[in-house]
């Protein structure tokens, strides 16, 4: 179902490059595998209609091979106004980083990229200062197929400047300038902060940070926080936070797009911090990127990174160092990754520092997963099939998109690693076969992300030890992955004739309560415990809702209220995970639906779901 980073007394100083969480031009080229997007921020598309024009078109060189093609599109800003000179990114997912394109909109704000093979693309744009408020995050939203016309719209980020100066007056030059965004335009906390662009002063102590997306920040000034040398003169002083505070009680600054704040001053209070140190042992692959280990220090109060690491692969001291590191409690932990070999994590290390370097600390590597296997496709010759599917768009293997979704139950107290994934990409080849490296341990559920409109699962498989033993199902309860482990054999069966319901939830006339989900619920007996036939997703504030990629048959559909989450970016995990939930689910939805039957590639349109409000003193269908 488809729901919607001065060399000292140690020698170490050289290698601490303490960057906060914040953008890198290298997260630009990752974009197509979904991992999280820089400030100077590609924006993604939104579908535009089939036969949009575009006009005198900027493109790549033309198509020269049988079954490849091309995406052409539009950035404009918000006004509607064209923009001119946007850097367009167009990247396959689930595909390795590469070169970038050099494919910039024309003055008309059009562009078109060609010579494209088939797949399923992410689109996005680069103009300095402009940022998708819609979507701060910058995960893909919207995907493309060959022959699409997408639009990219773009709204002004907002703007903050100010001076740092000494508790004496003095300009603190060269000092790093970061705003780190705690709450979103709404004004709930955010489950992980977000750092956007760096700053440093000027030889005035003037900084200015812009292409902010709405929200409430924090401002830190830092001698180390981010990175382009370790030879700050502040290096091993502890961050100042706006006005002139530690984090606990640091004042919010409230941003609106295209907005320019200015009278931002931080009163730098040039305070000596303490050093965290250590080593990291266990093997790391000879792929890993850059050749690199990364060594993250994230606060357990705020789950923000504080400041990132790297040291060599080849390195045989491996020994890392933070300077200015405030009391607090911590977490450490380090990572490597490799395009061939899948990489290593460590354990987090969970620390507290109280007015002394902690020293000694040892991270150790462990391998993560891998899981192989075959997208098939069940074609069928069945003429009645055909006929209700004729006219909708084929896609080939290669232009599906599934996903594997590692279940992250309720989580308790902090700390918690915060650059844990949670989905993996599944995007087949030609031959409809795919491997997802770097896997962390867990069980993982599988989902249809962006598959052909007249697909859906049929069912999902594993190989068993004997060969000659049929393959066992576990769509009921998903794959359970081991640290290190190398799993092959999987295989994930669509079959034509996928169904589509869109509608809205209706309630009465004290209107709808917000955390409301839509859940679609099989009614044949025999397929109460076939997860994939089960279906969830969050409605939106004005109750529409939709449900894609469904296999034909009956069912009920039932409006269920959820507590509000208490952060933004908390992960959706569905109810219908969990089998004793599901029961509840079931029974409730036998009681308050009526069935729906979708015929094969059937799309059931403006459908209306009444929500009725549990009556006060029930105790029913309370938020769950």
């Amino acid at each position: 179902m488809k729901p919607q980073m001065n060399t000292d007394k140690h020698g170490l100083m050289n290698k601490s490059i303490c960057v906060y969480l914040c953008s890198s031009v290298v997260a630009l080229i990752a974009l197509a595998i979904a991992l999280p997007a820089p400030a100077q921020q590609i924006i993604i598309s939104e579908a535009m209609t089939a036969d949009s024009y575009v006009r005198g078109q900027t493109r790549s060189r033309r198509s020269s091979v049988r079954n490849r093609g091309f995406i052409r599109g539009r950035v404009v800003s918000n006004e509607g106004q064209p923009l001119a000179n946007a850097r367009i990114i167009v990247r396959a997912v689930g595909s390795q980083p590469g070169p970038s394109s050099n494919i910039s909109s024309d003055e008309m704000g059009e562009f078109l990229v060609d010579d494209l093979a088939p797949a399923i693309y992410v689109v996005g744009a680069i103009v300095p200062g402009y940022i998708d408020a819609n979507n701060p995050s910058n995960e893909p939203r919207f995907y493309h197929r060959l022959g699409d016309t997408v639009t990219i719209t773009l709204t002004r980020g907002g703007i903050i400047t100010g001076a740092v100066t000494s508790v004496d007056g003095i300009p603190v030059v060269a000092v790093g300038v970061r705003a780190l965004q705690v709450r979103d335009v709404d004004g709930r906390p955010l489950r992980i902060p977000r750092g956007f662009r760096n700053a440093e002063t000027d030889d005035r102590g003037v900084y200015r940070i812009y292409g902010l997306p709405p929200g409430s920040y924090v401002v830190i000034a830092s001698g180390s926080a981010f990175a382009n040398n370790s030879l700050s003169a502040y290096a091993e002083d502890v961050p100042t936070y706006y006005p002139s505070a530690t984090r606990d009680t640091a004042t919010e600054v409230s941003v609106h797009a295209g907005q320019e704040l200015t009278g931002i001053d931080i009163r730098y209070r040039g305070e000596r911090g303490q050093a965290v140190s250590g080593t990291v042992s266990g093997a790391v692959s000879t792929g890993s990127r850059s050749g690199s280990v990364n060594i993250s220090l994230i606060n357990a109060a705020t789950s923000a990174t504080e400041a990132t690491t790297f040291i060599s692969a080849q390195d045989t001291n491996r020994s890392f160092a933070f300077y200015g590191v405030p009391d607090g409690d911590y977490e450490v932990f380090a990572q490597s990754f490799s395009a061939t070999e899948g990489g290593a994590v460590s354990p987090a290390r969970a620390i507290s520092v109280k007015g002394s370097d902690v020293t000694g600390l040892n991270l150790t590597l462990a391998p993560l997963g891998s899981v192989a296997g075959r997208v098939l496709l069940d074609q069928q010759a069945d003429p009645l099939l055909k006929a209700a599917c004729k006219g909708r768009r084929a896609t080939l293997l290669e232009e599906n998109l599934l996903t594997a979704l590692r279940d992250l139950k309720p989580e308790g107290a902090r700390p918690r690693r915060t650059f844990s994934r949670r989905s993996w990409v599944i995007a087949p080849d030609q031959r409809g076969e795919f491997h997802l490296q770097a896997v962390e341990p867990g069980r993982y559920l599988f989902d249809a992300n962006a598959l052909g409109e007249t697909f859906y699962i049929r069912s999902i498989a594993i190989a068993s030890g004997d060969k000659n033993a049929p393959q066992a199902d576990i769509s009921a309860n998903g794959l359970t992955v081991k640290s290190g482990e190398k799993i092959t054999g999987l295989t994930i069966t669509l079959a034509e004739g996928g169904a589509r319901i869109e509608g809205r939830i209706v309630g009465n006339a004290a209107g709808l309560p917000p955390a409301l989900r839509v859940i679609l619920v099989p009614a044949e007996r025999e397929n109460k415990d076939k997860l994939l036939r089960y279906g969830e997703v969050a409605a939106q504030s004005d109750g529409a809702f939709k449900f894609a990629n469904i296999a034909p048959g009956r069912y009920y559909l039932l409006a269920k209220r959820v507590a509000e989450p208490a952060m933004a970016g908390e992960p959706f995990r569905p109810l219908v995970w969990d089998a004793e939930t599901r029961v509840g689910i079931r029974m409730e939805a036998e009681q308050s639906s009526a069935v729906i039957e979708l015929k094969p590639c059937q799309k059931l349109a403006d459908y209306s779901l009444r929500y009725n409000a549990p009556s006060k003193g029930s105790g029913a269908r309370k938020p769950i």
